[in-house]
């Protein structure tokens, strides 16, 4: 959001694409300067589709100020260039206009989920909402006040006494500029440029819930500041002192954004302040609620992100990712059943949400419900084929089930897409200890603490193969008791578990009056109700003397 990336991208090559035409005209006709024109817009379009009225801006050059149309007499054009009718400078747009439109078609269909239906906001009231829309982004571009990172649609709660007052404004302006068409043509063209180059995105056709956006401002902008910029050169044209007069309103505006941007910035600071922002600037704005949630969630504050996710649902009740997101809230704080629901409700409105399938998996294994957790790890994989964490979802469900081998191919076709998934590695090693194959269990477990040097569970199982294996090849004493005792400092030596299998590495050792030592810590820091009599079969063991051996 900060960086704009393909925002600056696509303003990059729409000025090339400017300066290429500026290039083309003024010279006899050339195919290949024309082709440098079509190139530096192609590449726009692929930086950002929103380029596809660029032709039309061409048009509106070619009026003024290149003075190429018929229609207006005006200052003589070089010895090489003439005045060409309208259906002729339209012609040599076509292929531009090709372009144009093969790309907003390219991006109609990979957009296809994106669009909102009539049904959802019906063709009058997105009529409305681009006038309202209109008159916002004048208002904004002159006092740049009230802004915000979304502005959700109103949908149809738009008043039509601001419907009316934005289109009496937008029709107002427009017949002042066209009736100076002859006397001040720079208006036409302006108030032209900013009009046509928003309408790809002014929502008739909506792709997402916004009203309106700031970043949809920043290249037809550049309409309203030729006209204001030839205006005031206009008005001060018989002044004595002009250039200096010029340079002090350009320096006064300057100074004001500069410092309009600067308090903008401000909100910038993180997420949190970003989201926060948008809430204060605007109502009932599901999207920040739901961002702000998720900005909480990962602070640990779960209730608070709750609340927001509730908020959000509430301002739009038809709104996945907010169920999903406070279903994740519920599941990580032990509330399953509750989360299950909101992974229900996220999935009735969005049938094809695979982390809303795969996450409800999750949180019905934990209700102990593993043949319809399968399910729903499938249904997110026939929606998402290469979904890592459903893989391995799916593959822990198995392993739960005895269905080793089917388990150990979604734990791979899981690392295949996601090398980093050190969880799949330390189930992997799981199963081959279930399966008494220990020396792939070895490997498994150090490919999981390769990927995730601090992952405590593969830790504390590598140690305690380390020095209680069977087979004395695969033990080692000192490995063990180095991963062993890291794991205790980790866990602040009151784990009993870690504590357990730290005395095991000390009896390989042979270090057995450490071992016994810390076994009686592992007897003290159990929790109540623990079953301790493996640990006090080992203690006994280390007392006599006796490493402790796994079974074969």
């Amino acid at each position: 959001w900060i960086s704009e990336r393909k925002d600056v991208l696509s303003g990059l090559f729409f000025m090339l694409t400017l300066a290429a035409y500026l290039h083309y005209v003024r010279r006899p006709f050339s195919a290949w300067r024309y082709g440098l024109v079509a190139l530096a817009f192609a590449l726009g379009l692929m930086a950002k589709p929103m380029l596809v009225t660029l032709p039309c801006v061409l048009l509106l050059l070619d009026f003024w100020p290149l003075d190429r149309l018929e229609l207006r007499p005006g200052t003589p054009l070089p010895p090489t260039a003439s005045r060409l009718p309208f259906r002729r400078l339209l012609l040599e747009k076509l292929p531009l206009l090709a372009l144009a439109a093969l790309f907003g078609g390219l991006t109609v269909v990979v957009q296809d989920e994106a669009v909102m239906g009539l049904e959802a906001v019906p063709l009058p009231w997105r009529a409305g909402n681009a006038l309202c829309a209109y008159a916002t982004y004048l208002r904004q571009t002159l006092v740049p006040t009230g802004l915000a990172l979304f502005y959700p649609h109103p949908g149809t709660g738009l008043a039509l006494g601001k419907i009316a007052g934005s289109g009496a404004l937008l029709g107002a302006i427009s017949a002042v500029v066209l009736l100076q068409w002859r006397k001040r043509p720079y208006m036409v063209t302006g108030w032209l440029w900013f009009l046509g180059m928003l309408v790809p995105v002014i929502g008739i056709l909506q792709v997402g819930g916004q009203a309106h956006a700031d970043r949809y401002t920043y290249l037809p902008q550049i309409g309203l500041f030729l006209m204001g910029t030839w205006w005031i050169s206009d008005q001060l044209a018989a002044f004595r002192f002009r250039r200096a007069a010029l340079a002090a309103v350009a320096a006064v505006v300057l100074a004001a954004m500069g410092f309009a941007a600067r308090a903008q910035v401000q909100y910038w600071r993180s997420s949190q302040t970003l989201w926060n922002r948008a809430l204060a600037q605007t109502k009932a704005n599901h999207v920040a609620h739901c961002n702000l949630g998720i900005v909480l969630a990962g602070q640990g504050r779960y209730e608070e992100a709750m609340a927001h996710y509730r908020q959000a649902v509430q301002a739009k009740p038809r709104f996945a990712e907010a169920h999903f997101n406070w279903g994740l809230a519920l599941a990580t704080t032990g509330q399953h059943a509750a989360a299950i629901g909101q992974f229900r409700a996220a999935l009735a409105i969005a049938p094809r949400y695979a982390e809303a399938h795969s996450s409800l998996g999750v949180a019905l294994i934990r209700e102990g419900r593993i043949d319809e957790a399968i399910g729903h790890f499938q249904a997110a994989l026939q929606t998402r084929p290469g979904f890592a964490d459903a893989h391995y979802n799916l593959g822990s469900a198995y392993a739960l089930q005895g269905r080793f081998e089917q388990a150990m191919e979604h734990f791979r076709r899981a690392l295949e897409i996601k090398p980093g998934l050190y969880e799949a590695c330390f189930s992997m090693g799981d199963i081959d200890v279930a399966q008494g194959a220990l020396a792939g269990a070895i490997a498994h477990y150090g490919h999981a603490l390769e990927i995730k040097p601090d992952f405590l569970p593969a830790m504390n199982n590598l140690a305690w193969l380390r020095a209680t294996a069977p087979d004395p090849r695969l033990r080692d004493g000192a490995q063990a008791i180095g991963l062993a005792e890291s794991l205790v400092a980790a866990s602040g030596g009151r784990d009993h578990s870690h504590l357990d299998t730290l005395a095991a590495a000390y009896a390989e050792a042979g270090r057995f009056a450490e071992a016994a030592a810390t076994a009686r810590r592992a007897l003290a820091e159990a929790p109540p109700g623990t079953d301790l009599s493996k640990i006090e079969e080992r203690l006994h063991g280390y007392q006599a003397g006796r490493a402790w051996r796994m079974e074969p």
